[in-house]
């Protein structure tokens, strides 16, 4: 891994991961963090959880290669899992250096384009690969069309997990108007935007509402500033970052994610689990999540009208989210629970090794 926290979805899904799974986890993260002293307090969180983090001596290069061969040989570790560009490039120098290591190449996100140079060194390392993980299909042919010898090879794996526990009460801040809530880090493509925009539209309307946004980024200051120019101040709130996300979701009525490039959106399930009704951008991995009128409503990413139109709709009708929420909470439990999560990673580990 780059790093841990509790926030991204991928740190955390190892969590749900180890705590699920009959094989033992270690983390190596191959990047120095930010601060020193958030670190600490989220490595305590991963190792009292059974997660052991280990961290290399120095950053340079073959200072982290030689750390990740020290660990391989001291933990005894049978199988390395790489996340991300760098990830690759180092699990495949691992097995090059101990050829009794399997590598495993995750794929948690759609393909990117890439210099040369880096499109060139991380062919080579997947080409090292004993196996492939995406976390929807959509992933899948995403990456099958960058790099196509992956074409056929792996399986998908859906993430999974539990609800997010509720630690206090939200008070719900408006008692007549639909409360919409948004989790996801304030970059562009998890398209916060587009509920800005919706939000413009709801308010002309005279339609009574909230809408929180959970979450921080690069792009708070400008999303900011849009909701100040639009006059929306008193509807939309930037929240920034929450350790408590699941009171919030507990407190809402309708659960909103707008990503346009969303390899899997693990606070989707989150929020199915609390039995939200959902609308969605229908993009990359999110229409493998729910089915459309069904256990969630799908929206065109980039239409903010049609955003406006199915939050208008989910707000005047209690009949329809009631439906939604109970069909979208039963499927979240039957096909993204962590213990099936973990059971299907142990099966697919015992393949690796056979």
């Amino acid at each position: 891994m780059h790093t841990i926290s509790l926030v991204g979805g991928t740190p955390r899904k190892i969590l749900d991961l180890a705590a699920h799974s009959e094989l033992h986890h270690h983390i190596f993260c191959y990047s120095r963090p930010l601060t020193s002293a958030e670190f600490s307090q989220v490595r305590q969180v991963f190792e009292s959880k059974g997660v052991p983090v280990h961290v290399p001596s120095a950053t340079g290069f073959f200072s982290i290669v030689k750390s990740l061969l020290q660990l391989i040989k001291a933990e005894k570790v049978d199988i390395v899992q790489g996340y991300f560009n760098r990830g690759y490039i180092y699990c495949a120098l691992a097995v090059l250096a101990r050829p009794r290591v399997r590598a495993v190449a995750a794929f948690v996100g759609l393909a990117q384009e890439l210099p040369a140079m880096e499109r060139f060194a991380v062919t080579g390392a997947l080409s090292r690969m004993r196996d492939y993980l995406f976390v929807t299909g959509a992933v899948r042919r995403s990456q099958e069309s960058a790099y196509p010898r992956l074409t056929g090879r792996g399986c998908v794996i859906h993430n999974g997990t539990a609800a997010r526990m509720r630690e206090a009460s939200v008070a719900r801040p408006n008692e007549t108007g639909c409360y919409f809530i948004s989790v996801g880090g304030l970059n562009s493509h998890k398209n916060m935007n587009i509920l800005v925009k919706a939000a413009a539209i709801l308010h002309r309307r005279n339609l009574p509402f909230i809408v929180d946004i959970v979450g921080d980024g690069p792009l708070r200051a400008e999303l900011a500033e849009s909701i100040r120019q639009k006059g929306l101040a008193d509807c939309v709130r930037l929240l920034g970052y929450q350790a408590d996300v699941g009171s919030y979701l507990a407190a809402a009525d309708v659960y909103l994610h707008p990503a346009h490039r969303e390899g899997f959106g693990i606070s989707v399930v989150e929020a199915m689990l609390a039995e939200l009704p959902c609308i969605l951008a229908n993009a990359g991995g999110l229409p493998e999540l729910a089915r459309h009128n069904d256990s969630a409503l799908f929206v065109d990413p980039h239409d903010p009208a049609k955003w406006a139109d199915t939050m208008e709709r989910l707000a005047n009708d209690q009949e329809l989210r009631t439906r939604i929420g109970r069909a979208g909470k039963a499927h979240a439990e039957r096909s993204f629970s962590a213990a099936k999560f973990g059971a299907l990673h142990d099966e697919f580990y015992q393949d690796v090794l056979s």
